[in-house]
C-alpha cells in the first residue's frame, strides 16, 4: 500500500509539473511563478505531497539538483545583449 501512494504521489507532482509548462507557455509568464504556486498548493496549504516521505533522506539532494537544473535553465535562456543596455552597480 505505501508504494501504491509513493507512485500516486510522484505521478500527481509529474502531471502538476506538466500542466504548470502547459499553462506558462499558454499565458506567456515564467514557469517557474506557476510552478511555485502548484507546490504551495500542493505541499503546506493541502498537505497532498509530503516530499520527505516521498525522498526520504535523498530531499536535501533532490533540492540541491533542482536548483542546479533552475539556474542552468536560467543562463540557457540569458540575452547577453540586454545585458549591455543593464547600467552597472
Amino acid at each position: 500500500m505505501v508504494t501504491a501512494d509513493l507512485f500516486n504521489s510522484i505521478g500527481l507532482i509529474i502531471l502538476s509539473a506538466s500542466a504548470a509548462q502547459i499553462l506558462s507557455w499558454r499565458f506567456k509568464i515564467p514557469n517557474i511563478l506557476i510552478l511555485m504556486v502548484f507546490g504551495l498548493i500542493l505541499g503546506p496549504l493541502t498537505q497532498t505531497v509530503d516530499p520527505h516521505e516521498i525522498f526520504g533522506s535523498l530531499f536535501e539532494i533532490v533540492i540541491e539538483l533542482t536548483v542546479v537544473v533552475l539556474l542552468f535553465e536560467g543562463g540557457l535562456t540569458l540575452k547577453f545583449k540586454e545585458l549591455k543596455g543593464i547600467s552597472s552597480g
